[in-house]
């Protein structure tokens, strides 16, 4: 990554990669600039960059449903200096229900709307009509 604010973390088996997650400490503020807050209590720490922003987070497809996501993020979540941690989950075009669920049972609420016309993907493929979901674990 050509971005000295972000870190990957990995977890690794025997012979594979578990789980990745790259993470920064706060949102950037081109992203914070189109969100609707849901709850105003959480507004002013994620935008004073007080937060723990996963901006990516995989689960290898063969480790899905063997609770290796979950002890990733509660271990990112043990070592983070902060203790808010933000991540987005997609609404749409294609609603990441999975993911929201997940999130959930980890205690994050959902905190603020994304959303834009036309959105650069992970693959910087342009994405129209975009939606996600600010979820917020404090």
């Amino acid at each position: 990554i050509n971005d000295n604010s972000k870190k990957i973390f990995v977890s690794h088996g025997k012979s594979k990669t578990l789980a990745y997650a790259i993470v920064s400490y706060g949102i950037s503020s081109d992203l914070l600039n189109d969100i609707q807050w849901l709850d105003p209590l959480l507004a002013s720490e994620v935008e004073q960059n007080d937060c723990l922003y996963i901006d990516q987070i995989a689960v290898n497809p063969h480790c899905l449903r063997k609770n290796i996501g979950r002890e990733f993020y509660e271990k990112l979540i043990k070592q983070s200096a902060s203790p808010t941690i933000c991540a987005f989950v997609a609404l749409e075009p294609r609603c990441n229900r999975t993911s929201l669920k997940f999130h959930e049972s980890l205690g994050f609420r959902k905190a603020a709307l994304f959303q834009r016309d036309e959105f650069k993907g992970d693959g910087f493929e342009t994405i129209e009509n975009y939606k996600s979901l600010l979820l917020v674990r404090h």
